[in-house]
């Protein structure tokens, strides 16, 4: 597998847009074995937050379903600003079906033990986990 890049966020709140790009690569792979690097700025900019920085892990699960990944030449992320991590003004109307290409099926909320994690973690198929604290962060 050639080395994964890691995207530099320059100071912008997309950490779990980049997460998600990494699941659709990574599950990509597995499918492929071709790794392929995917945009964080294909799922950020339809967060429903938007245009408050950041976004809610919920969202991202929905998001990937939704619409899948593109591949980063396509649409690049890397070391890109808030403001142009908000825009898709750039993708064509053709990178929605490319998109669901890669979409997953998708996605399940579970509340996990140490057993249930350590078994998720052994199924070797990409996880987007997050947890969530008594205040729904």
């Amino acid at each position: 597998m050639e080395d994964i890049i890691i995207h530099n966020q320059n100071g912008a709140s997309s950490c779990v847009s980049n997460a998600c790009s990494y699941v659709v690569a990574i599950n990509n792979y597995f499918e492929e074995n071709i790794y392929k690097h995917f945009s964080a700025r294909w799922i950020y900019p339809r967060r429903r937050n938007k245009p408050s920085e950041g976004m809610f892990f919920d969202d991202a699960a929905k998001l990937l379903v939704d619409y899948g990944g593109i591949e980063e030449a396509l649409m690049p992320s890397d070391n890109m600003s808030e403001s142009i991590l908000n825009t898709v003004t750039d993708a064509l109307q053709s990178y929605i079906t490319i998109g669901k290409i890669y979409a997953p099926k998708n996605y399940v909320w579970v509340k996990l033990t140490i057993d249930d994690f350590a078994q998720a973690l052994n199924t070797g198929r990409p996880l987007l986990m997050g947890v969530t604290f008594g205040n729904g962060e």
